[in-house]
């Protein structure tokens, strides 16, 4: 298993003028069976120079916290990927059950 940080969803507070204002949720270490970083796409054009990066995570359906609302991961060497989309879940399938998500997220710079 490795370790890798969700951030849990944005919550509605108070402030000390008692309005509602959205914070960003909390890292949370939590551990995945495997993540792959797929091959950057570069762009490049008159005024584009950004670097596409594609990260896949696989991980334990029971151990990854609510996966459509994890929308931000960070690996160990800090840097931070943005969620693509909703988990791919393969657990409803007739013949057998996996019991991972397979989930896709993206880094640019540029």
């Amino acid at each position: 298993m490795f370790p890798l940080e969700v951030r849990g969803p944005d919550r509605v507070v108070k402030d000390r003028f008692n309005n509602e204002v959205t914070v960003q949720g909390e890292w949370e270490t939590i551990n995945v069976v495997a993540w792959a970083v797929q091959h950057p796409v570069e762009k490049e054009g008159e005024s584009i120079d950004r670097t596409i990066t594609e990260l896949v995570v696989y991980a334990l359906k029971d151990t990854f916290p609510a996966p459509d609302s994890a929308q931000q991961i960070r690996l160990a060497d800090g840097t931070e990927w943005e969620a693509q989309g909703l988990a791919e879940d393969y657990t409803n399938g007739p013949w057998w059950d996996p019991g991972m998500l397979v989930l896709h997220y993206r880094s640019t710079e540029g």
